[in-house]
């Protein structure tokens, strides 16, 4: 890796990085996704999947794979980490 601007990824702290990961997960499964996915409006269909600007991702009525990757479009192009 001659070029200045490319990053070494061997030279990257990959244990801290993992050890975050896992700690964001681990914060995610065991505190908000329980709290705010198990719960009797999950099946709602209006059900909100997530707290996102202008309309809430909600499941496709539908099950065809024309539906579903209506859907899947429909879904915004970014959602930025919390």
């Amino acid at each position: 890796m001659d070029d200045a601007s490319t990053l070494n990824p061997e030279k990257l702290p990959w244990e801290a990085i993992q050890s975050d990961a896992m700690e964001a997960v681990t914060l995610c499964l065991t505190k908000k996704c329980p709290t705010t996915l198990f719960i009797p409006n999950a099946f709602d269909v209006d059900f909100a999947l997530a707290d996102v600007d202008g309309a809430p991702p909600v499941l496709p009525e539908g099950s065809s794979q024309d539906e579903l990757f209506a859907w899947i479009g429909s879904l915004p192009p970014h959602n930025p980490l919390t």
